[in-house]
């Protein structure tokens, strides 16, 4: 048997420099692609979070208003016949709800916030998402 030598002329089987740069980059683009939406998720997912707590803070103060006739002044007087305890928000993981609340006595009313900017992954802006008495969570877009 003689052996493969390179010889001028002759073709060389299997993948060219070019062919195989077309498929890294083919590669690598789909990979991108993935990443980012990989991240929208984990962060779309943190929002959600913190949208259902503030859900479930109003739902407390409902429940406290059929009691004493009011809202609470603080959040901490929800708890623990309310609520178990002031939840954290997933982004800042720490309770951004206390600070964020503010009641208004005339008529009864509250606005709850997820206090600081801890959703701008999702561009939202300073205190976002909010929960209020009237209108429920926003913002709307």
């Amino acid at each position: 048997m003689e052996a493969q030598i390179f010889r001028p002329g002759r073709k060389i089987k299997g993948l060219i420099v070019i062919e195989m740069l077309t498929v890294l980059l083919v590669i690598s683009v789909l990979a991108t692609i993935i990443v980012m939406d990989l991240r929208r998720a984990y962060y779309r997912g943190k929002l959600v979070g913190c949208v259902s707590n503030l859900r479930n803070l109003a739902t407390a103060q409902n429940q406290f208003i059929v009691e004493n006739r009011k809202y609470p002044d603080t959040l901490a007087e929800l708890t623990p016949r309310y609520i178990a305890s002031i939840p954290t928000c997933p982004s800042a993981r720490a309770d951004t709800y206390s600070t964020g609340y503010v009641r208004v006595e005339d008529p009864d009313r509250f606005t709850l916030h997820c206090k600081g900017t801890n959703h701008d992954d999702m561009r939202l802006g300073a205190d976002e998402p909010w929960y209020n008495f009237d209108v429920g969570v926003g913002p709307h877009n």
